[in-house]
């Protein structure tokens, strides 16, 4: 459901409430010893939200304006973030983001500790900022609460408490100052959000973002935004949804182009590294479809066992063919690049006339 406060208040004591979106116009919203939970609060510059209790947002972009919006912490309450349970980790977007509200006064914002006696003089101070179990949430600043070209934004919180091991705090590029932590400073990250599978964040997804995550799965180098199956670590799976689920196309497609075709094999056997005996010199671009940095006969088995060549774009959902004249496409196109390429391809060949493609269900 939802709340609307229209030139009144809305008072909660001594109970707890769970709502959908509230709007506050010219309004008030006064918690006291009780527990308020919504997924989306929006309140104009005239209203005021006093809290003596705690607040939880899930999922929300929860802003803090200073000069706006009037916020009354009494009693030490809190603010519970909880999105994220349901959300893959990698997609931020859809997960609870915070702004931003007080001057940046702190002495060393790179130790995510600053000074103490700026506190009281933030524009904004929560005694208490709670990551719920599993959840992850982010900074933002979308309003300019500060003084252009003098202070930065910034977050002043007296303790930050993580529920379990599992929760994240990103930073996003922004400032946070606490006095007390409960958890490990480990949760507390910093890189920018960006949409699902962009890495490198020019807002596009591209050969250095699928190489970036090839070379961590190979490296172990985790990465929370990569793991898109939530499992804590990266595998070849994760590889799997990158280019099936977020990019939308075929193992093959090489140039991104979000079909798997003959311009694909030329631009792959032109780069000459088929077999080149340079150890990981290979790039998805150059034939590495496999992420093991190496482009060889397993990387083209793992495209045409897809039976994505030559049938254009990936549909949302479709279930692959049988695979048998996939694997007689498949070797006459090997045939055809050692005609033109020269490539001594006859054991590849022999190898996988006699391999069996298996038939899958593509998501």
């Amino acid at each position: 459901g939802s709340w609307l406060a229209e030139n009144g208040r809305i008072q909660f004591n001594n109970t707890t409430v769970q709502t959908g979106s509230l709007q506050l116009v010219s309004g008030g919203l006064s918690i006291s010893n009780s527990s308020f939970a919504a997924t989306n609060i929006d309140a104009d510059l005239a209203s005021i939200i006093s809290v003596y209790g705690s607040i939880e947002l899930e999922r929300l972009s929860f802003a803090m304006q200073d000069g706006s919006t009037s916020w009354k912490w009494l009693n030490n309450p809190e603010l519970v973030l909880t999105s994220g349970i349901e959300s893959n980790a990698s997609n931020l977007t859809t997960c609870s983001s915070l702004e931003v509200g007080g001057k940046d006064l702190g002495l060393d914002p790179t130790a995510h500790e600053g000074n103490a006696d700026g506190f009281s003089l933030a524009n904004f101070y929560l005694p208490k900022l709670t990551i719920g179990p599993n959840a992850k949430a982010y900074l933002e600043d979308v309003f300019d609460n500060a003084v252009d070209g003098v202070m930065p934004d910034a977050l002043y919180i007296g303790t930050l408490e993580f529920v379990d091991d599992s929760g994240l705090l990103n930073l996003n590029g922004l400032n946070l100052y606490f006095r007390n932590l409960i958890g490990n400073v480990g949760q507390i990250v910093d890189f920018a959000v960006t949409a699902p599978g962009d890495f490198n964040g020019d807002g596009v997804l591209a050969v250095d973002d699928v190489d970036q995550l090839a070379h961590s799965i190979r490296e172990s180098n985790f990465d929370m935004r990569m793991d898109f199956d939530d499992d804590h670590t990266l595998t070849t799976s994760d590889l799997d949804y990158w280019v099936r689920d977020v990019a939308n196309t075929f193992f093959g497609d090489a140039n991104l182009d979000g079909e798997f075709n003959s311009s694909d094999l030329i631009l792959v056997f032109q780069s000459n590294q088929y077999e080149d005996g340079i150890p990981r010199n290979s790039s998805w671009e150059t034939g590495d479809w496999n992420g093991d940095g190496e482009f060889d006969t397993a990387d083209l088995i793992k495209a045409f066992q897809e039976n994505g060549y030559e049938t254009g774009r990936r549909a949302t959902a479709a279930t692959v063919p049988e695979p048998e004249g996939s694997l007689i496409l498949f070797v006459s196109m090997l045939t055809a690049c050692q005609m033109v390429f020269g490539k001594r391809l006859k054991h590849e060949l022999k190898t996988i006339r006699h391999a069996k493609l298996p038939t899958q269900h593509l998501k």
